[in-house]
Parts: C-alpha cells; sequence; structure tokens
C-alpha cells in the first residue's frame, strides 16, 4: 500500500496520512453580497471583499477592510475560502483560510466550513499543494470559474492528528511572519531612499525656508550618519549635504551633458543579425528582473546588427521615453537598447558628471519624464524638452560621495530583496515535502 505520509515532518508523528475529498471535510457556503463600494474606512464590521482572496496568503489572521453592511454570511474562525471566478485559470489554484470569527465574507467566495476535525490554515496550505487539481476543474472562456460541487472533488492527504495539523500551520504562519517582517523593512529603506533622493539634491520647488523641517525619519538618519549635516537655506544647494562642502551647486542640460541617441531594434526578419549574436541588446524587461545596472542583457544580436553609429558604450545610461516613462539603467558593457528608450552617452566635454552620481539623479529624472508626457497621442516624453532639462551637480568628490552612499542603501534594499527570495523558495520547498 502507497504510504500517504509527507517527506518532512515532525518527529514525534509517524502515522500515515489519510485521503480524504474536501467534501469530507466541511459544509459548502457562499458568501452574501458584497460589492467594493460596500467597503469603506472604519466600518462597523470586518469583510473580505472576493477580489481581496488574490492579495491574501494561505493564512489570512487579520483582515484589511471593513463595511457597514448588514453581516448576513460570518465566518466563524475556521474556514476555507476559494475566489468562483477570474481571468486565468491559475487564479482560482488557490484557498486562504480564515482564523478570525465574525467577518462578513462577500459574494464571488466559496466557503467550506471545516468539521472539529480539521485544522483551516493545514488545509489551505495543503490545497495550495495541490492546486492543479482545482486548476483542471476550471470551467468558461474569456471569465473562468470554480464550483464548489467541482472542488468538493479535490482529494487531498490529511493528517489523523489535529495537533499534527496545527504544527505544520504554525510553521508556516512563522515564515510568513519573516516575509513579512522582511517586505515591512524594505517598505521602510524605500522611504528613506526616497527622502535622501528628495533632500540630496537641490530641487527648484524646494521650500528653502525651512531646512530644519525634514522629517523625523531623517533627522534619525543624520544623527547616525555623522558626516551628513542639514544646510543653511540658500538658493542650488540640497538639504541635507556631507560636512566640508559648501556653496551653490552648478547646472548644465543634458543636451550639454550627453550625446542623445535612440534605442532600436534590428530586423527580426534578418537571422544573420540574431543568430549566435554575443552583443547585449537591453529591453524594459531586463531592468525589471536585473535592475538598474546592467551588464548582460536577456537576448544577444551580432556586430552586423549594429548602425555606424555604433554601440552604446559602457557607461551610458538609458532611460525610458515611450510606454512605461521613466525607468533608467547605467549600463556597464559596451551594448544597445531597444527603442523604447533614450540613451545618454557621455562626451567627456566637461569631465564634470561622475555617472554613478548621475544614476542616482536619473530616480529624479524618471518621475520628470513621468510628468512630463506629451499630451494626446503616442504616450512619450518631448525629446526637445528632455534636451533642455538642467541637471544639478558639486565637484566630482562630492558626487562620488553622494553615489556610494545612496547606493549603499541600495544594496540594503537588494539584500533584503533577496532574503525575501529565499524565505519564499523555503516556503515553496517545505509545502512540497511536509504535504503528502
Amino acid at each position: 500500500m502507497e504510504d500517504k505520509s509527507p517527506k518532512i515532518r515532525f518527529q514525534e508523528y509517524q502515522d500515515s496520512w489519510k485521503p480524504k475529498t474536501l467534501n469530507e471535510l466541511g459544509l459548502w457556503s457562499k458568501g452574501q453580497p458584497l460589492s467594493k463600494s460596500d467597503i469603506i474606512d472604519d466600518g462597523e464590521h470586518p469583510c473580505i471583499h472576493y477580489g481581496e482572496l488574490f492579495s491574501y496568503n494561505e493564512i489570512i489572521n487579520k483582515v484589511i477592510s471593513t463595511t457597514n453592511s448588514e453581516p448576513i454570511v460570518t465566518s466563524k474562525g475556521n474556514e476555507l475560502l476559494f475566489p468562483d471566478s477570474d481571468v486565468t485559470p491559475d487564479g482560482l489554484g488557490r484557498c486562504s483560510s480564515i482564523t478570525i470569527p465574525n467577518v462578513i465574507l462577500g459574494g464571488g467566495i466559496n466557503i467550506l466550513q471545516l468539521h472539529n476535525d480539521y485544522s483551516a490554515p493545514y488545509c489551505a496550505l495543503n490545497v495550495v499543494k495541490n492546486k492543479k487539481q482545482i486548476i483542471d476543474r476550471v470551467t468558461g472562456s474569456t471569465v473562468r470559474h470554480i464550483h464548489s460541487r467541482d472542488l468538493s472533488e479535490v482529494e487531498i492527504n490529511v493528517s489523523t492528528s489535529y495537533i499534527e495539523q496545527q504544527k505544520i500551520g504554525e510553521f508556516f504562519q512563522q515564515l510568513d511572519e519573516l516575509i513579512c517582517a522582511k517586505e515591512q523593512e524594505i517598505e521602510k529603506l524605500k522611504q528613506i531612499k526616497a527622502a535622501l533622493l528628495d533632500k540630496m539634491f537641490p530641487s527648484e520647488d524646494a521650500d528653502t525656508s525651512n531646512r530644519g523641517g525634514c522629517n523625523t525619519l531623517m533627522h534619525k538618519l543624520i544623527q547616525n550618519s555623522p558626516d551628513l549635516m542639514f544646510t543653511e537655506p540658500a538658493p542650488h544647494t540640497p538639504q541635507i549635504r556631507f560636512r566640508g562642502f559648501t556653496g551653490p551647486w552648478k547646472k548644465k542640460t543634458l543636451d550639454e551633458l550627453f550625446i542623445l541617441r535612440n534605442g532600436y531594434t534590428p530586423s527580426k526578419a534578418n537571422p544573420r543579425y540574431w543568430t549566435n549574436g554575443e552583443i547585449p541588446w537591453f529591453r524594459m524587461d531586463d531592468i525589471r528582473e536585473q535592475g538598474h545596472i546592467l551588464k548582460d542583457a536577456a537576448q544577444h544580436i551580432t556586430k552586423e546588427a549594429v548602425k555606424d553609429s555604433g554601440l552604446f558604450p559602457a557607461g551610458s545610461f538609458i532611460i525610458s521615453t515611450t510606454a512605461t516613462i521613466g525607468e533608467h539603467a547605467l549600463l556597464i558593457a559596451d551594448s544597445l537598447a531597444n527603442q523604447r528608450f533614450t540613451v545618454l552617452q557621455t562626451v567627456n566635454r566637461w569631465n564634470t558628471i561622475d555617472m554613478m552620481y548621475f544614476y542616482q539623479y536619473g530616480f529624479i529624472l524618471g518621475e520628470w519624464c513621468r510628468q512630463n508626457v506629451n499630451v494626446g497621442g503616442l504616450n512619450a516624453v518631448n525629446i526637445s524638452d528632455l534636451r533642455q532639462h538642467t541637471v544639478p551637480y558639486p565637484s566630482i568628490q562630492e558626487q562620488k560621495l553622494i553615489a556610494n552612499f545612496l547606493l549603499s542603501h541600495d544594496n540594503q534594499i537588494t539584500d533584503s530583496q533577496q532574503q525575501i527570495i529565499k524565505l519564499r523558495n523555503i516556503k515553496q520547498s517545505c509545502l512540497q515535502k511536509m504535504f503528502a
């Protein structure tokens, strides 16, 4: 007889798990009518709208929405919740448990009220591990549906020990809490980075009359960074600066600092441009997948595909000026990019801009681009206006200090993001090995 035990389990439990259909685990029902307009701040009753199930994890122990709707269908604190429709089959391959009583459950939710022998967090995780069984039962074409009668037939292997079920649920809840804490840490680091960009670069719109009015976060940062200080109000100076540097910053237009070029796509119909290519050819996907400093691309072209104007040399800066506006990257290899990007190529005629400094300024330039899109027609930045955009800059020495300081914050964010990836991989591996 096939052993139904999982590969990894708590040491004190040895009994084989038993196959059960979801119909054997509890009783089915549907949620009550609840529209998005019924959800309000500080409502009398906590609630879950069906669409919110797509953002909750497998274990719901805190509800984000409230309503003043009359409670008709509410949780007991041991239910499984399934969305009944989505535009993709994969979107329906999910299940959440709710451990909180008296929460209004909205229409569009298939509800399985579990019998007392079964722990909801454990069962939700078990179902998600076996989500292919749900996806295989999805019906519909444009909008996909899953009904409780079809979910009833999903079969999972279940521990006969309620205590073991609880322990497994608690283990995964701890993993979720670690991931959540890291996500909150990243959000705080991003807030700090945004504040630093605002305070460490001069702004045309900055109010120089209240330099001491920086928020508590910045005061704490200054206290922990003895090399930084608040500056006295003055035109063309940042609100936070490295000690030892004084005086206003200079400004030049992008047209004065760089050669502006357009990216392009070599003809896909010509295999000689693409077969066995070795030259990186960057797209927006490369920024999404690799970040804002790019060395290699997912796609490559051959030398034959390169126009007479040549490659974009290492140290060039690309910024998207059509479609998705304002995304930027620093290229650290000779390469090309597609036509969504405008390329800023250094000319060394002024020898005044450190490119790692300008890479950090790129976050500000990206926001300027998003605020200066052509009205009507193609979603694009007017390149003539872009050429005349002025860039503030201090001495090369101060630029390098700013660049390195901001890069250290970027590295903290990247490290935390990598830790989240590791934790999610651990969770996925445990999901496969801790359920039969």
